[in-house]
Parts: structure tokens; C-alpha cells; sequence
């Protein structure tokens, strides 16, 4: 494991707590120090390794107008853009086991007609920011100072990640 990733069963602890617990085990040998530095180094690679490509959605002004609407009947501001300055990063996994199928429901600006549970909201069609296949390459749908449609109350301040995932996740690749 090269990462942590806490969610909020987490929220009671600071992370300086957290931070503490791992330094401690570092430092009695339950964790060897050599682990973390691999970890660091395969981190530090990331980026040259799995660069991010660029798969832009559709986003005309009619999706900056629809999200304009969006940020006003849900956040109360009357802005004149749509970027954002993100506090968090919110993970999801798509319903489709398939890339391009995945990519193919965030492309369009309009919502899709079969997504009644949330037309009501608006119009606009659901997006993220970052959309993952299943063999881990990263595709940036958008950039990540603008507003995406892919969550319900957080959308205004958060990054959005789609995992191409499935109904329960059971094809393997």
C-alpha cells in the first residue's frame, strides 16, 4: 500500500493523530521504514507513469450556462463563472464496467432522460472532473477548478473522481 486514503469513519480522529499512530509503529518496528520509502519513491514516479490524458467532455457555453443555473438554485449565488476553489475530493465508481460507455454518459451537456431520480435538480448532465479505467490510467474530463455536476450539496467546492466500476463490481480485467 502506497497511499492512505481516510474517509469520514474517520472524522473523529485529527490527522495529526493519525499521523502520529503511523510514526509511532515506524519507530517500534511494526511498520519497517524501508516500506514507506518505496512507497514515497512509487508515488514520486506516478506522474511519469501514469500520466494524466486529456479527454475533454463537451462543454460549451450552454453547460457553463446550465451550471450558472445549477450553482444558483442550489447554492444561492448569482456568479458570473463557474470556477470553484475545491476543499475535497469526492470518489465514485461508475455503474457501467466499461470505459468509453462511462465517458459516453458524462460527454453530453443535457442530462439523460433515464436519470429521473435527479432531473428534477436540473437539467444539466452529471460530471467529474477525472474518470479512471479499469487498469488505472487517469483521463481529466475537465478542469479542476470548474464546477462538475457529481455530487449532491458538495459539488461548489469538491473535486470529483469516477472509477469505471460496475454493478458490484465483479468483472475483472
Amino acid at each position: 500500500m502506497d497511499i492512505l486514503l481516510f474517509a469520514n469513519q474517520l472524522e473523529k480522529n485529527s490527522v495529526k493523530e493519525i499521523v502520529e499512530t503511523i510514526y509511532k509503529q515506524v519507530e517500534n518496528g511494526a511498520i519497517p521504514l524501508a516500506n514507506i520509502i518505496r512507497a514515497n519513491k512509487r508515488i514520486q514516479n506516478m506522474h511519469t507513469k501514469y500520466s494524466i490524458i486529456q479527454k475533454p467532455i463537451i462543454f460549451t457555453d450552454k453547460r457553463e450556462s446550465l451550471t450558472k443555473k445549477y450553482i444558483k438554485t442550489h447554492y444561492g449565488l448569482d456568479v458570473d463563472n463557474i470556477n470553484i476553489i475545491p476543499k475535497t475530493i469526492v470518489v465514485h465508481w461508475t455503474a457501467m464496467m466499461d470505459f468509453n460507455k462511462s465517458h459516453q454518459r458524462l460527454n453530453p451537456e443535457l442530462l439523460f432522460s433515464d436519470r429521473k431520480d435527479i432531473a428534477k435538480a436540473s437539467a444539466l448532465n452529471v460530471s467529474a472532473h477525472y474518470l479512471i479505467d479499469r487498469k488505472g490510467n487517469i483521463y481529466q474530463l475537465m478542469p479542476d477548478n470548474i464546477m462538475a455536476r457529481h455530487v449532491i450539496g458538495l459539488n461548489y467546492s469538491s473535486i470529483g473522481i469516477e472509477n469505471v466500476g460496475g454493478e458490484a463490481n465483479k468483472k475483472r480485467i
